[in-house]
């Protein structure tokens, strides 16, 4: 019979960090891990050029993350393990590459927003944007560098400064993206809501405010599709886990409307956070009717009509 001291400590050693290494990946996740894990070794015992090793070992990093928001301990952990070393690699080679700087960079970035220190993720989010601009990245490594850095900087409450990391992020997207991209509408959500957010915040002087609006998309080619003329609205509820939270969201909406002006065909296509707004809006949207004389416009748009609202409770305190 074991004794209780090896009970307890085979209870230890499956509530621990082993366990929670082998029980939050999956099986295919654990085994691509290996995989370039032994990559990256097998490099450095072969005497790869520096920077080759480097990049092997962030390439271990990205198939840790598995390019999923949501990534267990075990694999975040890995992954920040994997960028130090390809950082110590180019340490000890002298070696400069800023492209690769920069991704390192946005690694550790990306460790510290995991970690919810903020404000240390979006200085490290900052450093590896200039250094990826230095090394001549391409405009779409840049554009999400940008969007990357600008939802930092708003858990970091600094919404001015997430406000221009979004427009940075969007004018790169407008370039790059179709107008309805999925990554273009989020990132159109985000821009608008935080240069509204940053325009009250300055003009109320800290004093509590709500705001529901439909707001006019910060994309400009959006916004030619923006539905301007309502002749009858009604702005969406406020929801109230939102208000008890003092959460602050968008939602970015295409909807078409018939033959009397009524919506249909509502898509919430990207909302945040989650989809915490859905039921307000839709609720909202069965009252709105677009404007007779717009209507009979021939040339008057009547699918993919773009709508951005946005909701803010001031919780700015800084």
């Amino acid at each position: 019979m074991k004794s209780l001291s090896a009970l307890l400590l085979g209870l230890v050693l499956l509530t621990g960090p082993a366990a929670a290494q082998l029980t939050d990946m999956e099986p295919d996740d654990r085994a691509a891990m290996a995989a370039a894990v032994d990559a990256a070794e097998a490099g450095e015992r072969a005497g790869l050029p520096p920077a080759e090793q480097a990049q092997l070992w962030l390439d271990a990093a990205n198939t840790a993350l598995n390019g999923r928001e949501l990534v267990g301990t075990a694999g975040r952990r890995a992954a920040q393990r994997h960028v130090e070393r390809a950082e110590r690699i180019l340490d000890r080679a002298g070696i400069d590459a800023p492209l690769m700087r920069g991704r390192i960079a946005l690694a550790h970035a990306n460790y510290w927003r995991w970690r919810e220190r903020f404000e240390r993720a979006r200085d490290f989010a900052d450093d590896g944007i200039a250094l990826l601009e230095t090394g001549g990245a391409d405009r779409r490594e840049l554009a999400d560098a940008y969007y990357a850095a600008g939802f930092i900087t708003y858990r970091a409450l600094d919404v001015p400064g997430a406000g221009r990391r979004f427009r940075a992020a969007l004018d790169l997207y407008q370039e790059l993206l179709p107008v309805l991209h999925h990554r273009r509408l989020r990132t159109n959500g985000w821009t608008t809501m935080t240069e509204a957010l940053a325009e009250r915040i300055a003009a109320a002087d800290r004093q509590l405010f709500v705001m529901v609006a439909n707001a006019p998309p910060a994309d400009t080619e959006l916004g030619e599709r923006h539905g301007g003329d309502w002749a009858v609205t009604e702005a969406p509820g406020f929801d109230t886990t939102a208000w008890h939270g003092r959460l602050d969201g968008f939602a970015v909406i295409l909807l078409d409307v018939d033959a009397q002006g009524v919506p249909t065909n509502i898509r919430l296509e990207e909302t945040y956070p989650g989809d915490l707004w859905d039921r307000e809006i839709l609720h909202g949207l069965t009252a709105w009717r677009l404007d007779p004389d717009a209507l009979a416009d021939p040339d008057a748009r009547t699918t993919d009509i773009a709508l951005t609202f946005i909701y803010g409770v001031q919780r700015y305190h800084r």
